[in-house]
């Protein structure tokens, strides 16, 4: 496989990245093409794709606790799979993962191109069962004759309660949700409120969910962001609409 290609599609990543994270891509038999990776995640990384790649569907993950960051393992395409190791929450990961597979899915595909003839994984044989042993059959004595039976009526089955009312159909929209990317501005931050509000940047809260949970007006929420404009970035997210 072509170094600077690979070179070339992780510098794209990070860049696109609305988190700051190390990260690795991993062939199916847990070949790193390019990582950034700290030893400790690099071999849970390997262990995990061996394990699970050519089980899993395109999408699916597996998050891993270590030390001091969590790491994210997330199948790309049938044979490729995208590390990141980072400090941010789970829900943070997985949505940044989902967005580089989004914007760079005809990469990673010309990228898989390029591994080859995929390995063939040993495939369970069908075993025929064997024939069963015929039986003897034997002569078996009448029983005596039974007492005539009388025939009852069938019981009348129960009233057929009424279905149900339809439960009213979910509603889902999209939402940008903020996500503050440099933390140590927080040090510098003397208003309660406005510190209030950045650490509540976390990727997981919407603008009307922290002017709701703070008590105050989304407009005094979205002055400050854009007074820290610099230091915040914007995930897209899907949430269920208030009735």
């Amino acid at each position: 496989m072509s170094k600077k290609i690979v070179e070339e599609l992780a510098e794209k990543i990070v860049s696109s990245l609305p988190v700051r994270s190390r990260l690795a891509i991993i062939g199916d038999t847990g070949q790193i093409f390019h990582s950034t990776l700290t030893s400790e995640a690099r071999e849970a990384a390997e262990k995990i794709v061996k394990v699970g790649l050519p089980l899993w569907d395109i999408g699916d993950y597996q998050v891993k606790k270590l030390r001091s960051s969590q790491l994210l393992i997330y199948k790309i395409t049938n044979r490729l799979a995208l590390a990141l190791d980072s400090i941010e929450r789970e829900g943070v990961l997985i949505l940044a993962a989902k967005r580089v597979a989004s914007m760079y899915t005809n990469e990673f595909n010309e990228l898989e191109k390029l591994l080859g003839t995929p390995p063939e994984y040993p495939k369970v044989e069908k075993v025929t069962p064997l024939p069963a042993p015929l039986k003897v059959q034997e002569k078996k004595e009448l029983p005596p004759p039974s007492a005539p039976s009388v025939t009852l009526p069938p019981p009348t089955p129960p009233p057929t309660p009424p279905p149900p009312p339809a439960k009213p159909t979910a509603k889902f929209e999209t939402v940008n949700i903020p996500v503050l990317v440099d933390k140590s501005i927080l040090k510098k931050v003397r208003d309660a409120t406005v510190r209030n509000i950045l650490e509540l940047c976390d990727g997981s809260h919407t603008t009307s969910e922290i002017a709701k949970k703070l008590n105050i007006p989304r407009s005094r929420v979205l002055i400050v962001l854009g007074n820290f404009s610099k230091a915040i970035n914007y995930i897209s997210s899907i949430r269920k609409m208030e009735e």
